[in-house]
């Protein structure tokens, strides 16, 4: 937790909206965690709440729009490499059964509430080529109930916010470390079930 901090107080502004659009592109980054320390930070007086929130906002907006244009104008190519790869078309195929349940509310739930699905929602939305205005629509509300849930949290606890933020930054790392486990240890026994005996 201490470098994201020296991070912040380096970086500051430009992190705050760098992270969440990374975040918003499927990337395994500590959005969150970034959002509740910087609200740490805007409690103590070293940031103003507002600008933070604003830079923020405005990171997710751009990463959620990023993903969704991008999906809607390479469909086809997107598709081809999804069904090459596993991991990605399941998170698609999760995306769809979301969006089939939830409708236009799948957008703004996946931002804050399920939202691991939500680079995924971004996607299937841009390849079902779901309306623009009320994907924006939809995701704004999101987007903004995910920055002041996270950044409120940090201001409003500044003293826990860094424990949490540190139990969060912990578990990326352990899911990250998991799966490759998993993948390393699948290819292991793929290659030891087809070697000759």
């Amino acid at each position: 937790m201490t470098d994201i901090s020296g991070y912040l107080f380096d970086y500051g502004q430009p992190l705050v909206f760098l992270v969440p659009l990374l975040s918003c592109l499927a990337l395994p980054v500590p959005a969150s965690a970034i959002f509740m320390l910087a609200g740490t930070l805007a409690a103590a007086g070293d940031f103003d709440f507002l600008s933070l929130w604003l830079t923020g906002f405005a990171g997710a907006m751009a990463g959620d729009q990023i993903g969704y244009l991008a999906s809607r104008h390479f469909s086809s190519r997107i598709q081809l490499l999804a069904r090459r790869n596993n991991a990605m078309q399941s998170g698609l195929e999760r995306a769809r059964k979301f969006s089939d349940k939830w409708g236009g509310l799948s957008v703004f739930f996946s931002r804050w509430l399920a939202s691991p699905l939500g680079p995924y929602v971004n996607v299937t939305s841009g390849l079902t080529r779901y309306d623009w205005h009320k994907f924006l629509a939809w995701g704004a509300a999101g987007e903004a109930v995910w920055v002041t849930l996270y950044l409120g949290i940090g201001y409003a606890f500044s003293a826990q916010a860094q424990a949490i933020a540190d139990m969060i930054g912990n578990a990326v790392w352990l899911i990250i470390a998991a799966g490759v486990t998993i993948l390393l240890g699948r290819k292991v026994f793929s290659s030891s079930t087809k070697a000759p005996g």
